[in-house]
């Protein structure tokens, strides 16, 4: 697989700490201990009666490390949590999925982020997130799990932790395929810690869609009651063995090193929102994955607590499932599989749905034609033309599978062009319907809407 520095990685760990454990002060400094080893910040997710009792302690950690806090709401005001933690250097809080009154809310409160987004999650722990893209992305006011179409959107959504997003999509389950080692453990994805496969090489994918985005976010989730046992205990609260904890440890620390050695930029999420924001210029961060089928493990659906899990089958090696495409930007989600040129799955974020609590972002239902389509080469200069047919406006693209090693594009009249690895070629456009008639629509339907990609072959060194 080709690589490039992987410098525009944004790493972050965060590490939520429940107050309903009889003992989680000694969870907290466990993970404290674990992840400050290896000179990493914590964002903490507590609430305000538990970030009280360690008050000394979280001082200290921000001092030595940097710690932030991630506020999970309660009576106390913002007022409160900024009077007895000044160096909170911006306001995030957590919420599974808030609504519009919530949102206007946090915002007039000067709230920067909101914690807690899990992409293709659909129903598991009750918490609904499909259409949320993956990655950070600035929120909409309308509907605050998709990103903003427009550009005065203040509040930068943070996902709960990085998945696999070729196996979140094709084999549901997304929680199943994330950097969250308890999860990883629960759902046997890895038998044990022995090797990082799994990371490593959604790491390794990561790296290499680093060459045409400009942000790739690795953001990683713990919660610390989850892999330290108190004094006398058997079992966490999830239900996971003593083993289980030493190998989620494990897990934790190898991914870790791994993320340091492959150059990412570490961050608190108090300064990956100020990257964000400085690098989005008021609007959305695009982001373009090219994702194949990589290692699967053992799979084990994530349906109940520890000790068990339901077992649907041996997915044993990769290789079921297509290479992909998964694109989203303020308009839209696209998403493609080899061979097909067109996308098979789209998210119209630039309609702003309404969205009932707890249901997906609908997909399109009916998207436009692909009736005709041309490839000329002169020299060389070698063009595409695509040929579409729709109803109505929307967001749309196409992939072209192929070998284009030494070609680049020149010109086109698409909003962007993107050559992924020299294996696909991505174009993002917006299918436009002007329609005053039925006899109108007609003429359009007949003429349909026609976009072009010239390519140059690149000059030998």
């Amino acid at each position: 697989m080709k690589k490039k520095a992987p410098g525009k990685i944004i790493f972050t760990f965060s590490s939520i700490v429940y107050t309903y454990n009889k003992d989680n002060v000694s969870a907290f400094k466990g993970m404290a201990d674990l992840i400050h080893s290896e000179d990493i910040p914590v964002n903490w997710k507590m609430d305000y009666e538990f970030a009280l009792s360690v008050k000394d302690i979280l001082y200290e950690y921000n001092r030595q490390y940097g710690d932030q806090i991630i506020i999970s709401r309660g009576k106390e005001s913002f007022q409160d949590w900024s009077r007895e933690f000044p160096w909170m250097e911006q306001l995030i809080t957590a919420s599974y999925r808030p609504d519009k009154d919530t949102l206007e809310a946090e915002k007039s409160s000067g709230v920067e982020g909101i914690w807690g987004y899990c992409d293709f999650q659909n129903g598991t722990d009750n918490i609904t997130h499909w259409g949320t893209p993956w990655g950070m992305f600035r929120l909409s006011e309308k509907v605050p799990f998709i990103p903003s179409s427009s550009e005065d959107s203040e509040i930068i959504g943070i996902p709960w932790t990085v998945r696999d997003v070729h196996k979140g999509f094709h084999l549901g389950q997304s929680i199943n395929f994330c950097t969250d080692p308890m999860e990883i453990v629960r759902s046997r994805t890895l038998g044990d810690d022995s090797h990082i496969t799994f990371f490593r090489e959604l790491l390794d994918e990561m790296i290499l869609n680093t060459q045409w985005n400009d942000r790739v976010y690795f953001c990683v989730q713990e919660e610390a009651n989850n892999i330290f046992l108190d004094e006398g205990q058997e079992h966490t609260l999830e239900g996971a063995s003593k083993e289980n904890t030493e190998t989620m440890k494990s897990l934790l620390i190898r991914l870790i090193r791994a993320v340091k050695e492959s150059g990412a930029s570490v961050m608190t999420l108090p300064e990956a929102i100020a990257d964000y924001k400085a690098t989005s210029n008021n609007g959305v961060i695009p982001s373009t994955l090219l994702t194949t089928d990589k290692y699967h493990g053992s799979i084990y659906y994530y349906v109940m607590p520890f000790p068990r899990g339901s077992k649907p089958n041996e997915m044993g090696f990769a290789g079921h499932f297509p290479d992909s495409v998964f694109h989203f930007d303020k308009d839209c989600m696209l998403i493609f599989d080899q061979p097909s040129v067109t996308p098979h799955t789209v998210l119209n974020y630039k309609a702003q749905y309404d969205v009932l609590p707890g249901r997906p972002y609908p997909v399109e239902p009916n998207l436009p034609n692909l009736y005709g389509w041309d490839v000329r080469r002169e020299g060389d200069i070698k063009q595409y033309t695509y040929s579409f047919t729709s109803w109505y406006s929307m967001p749309f693209g196409f992939v072209e599978w192929g070998n284009f090693e030494n070609w680049e594009v020149c010109d086109s009249n698409c909003l962007e062009v993107k050559i992924l690895n020299d294996r696909a070629m991505f174009a993002r456009f917006n299918i436009e319907v002007d329609r005053k008639s039925d006899l109108d629509a007609n003429v359009e339907m007949a003429n349909g809407y026609r976009v072009w990609v010239r390519l140059k072959r690149k000059k030998a060194l």
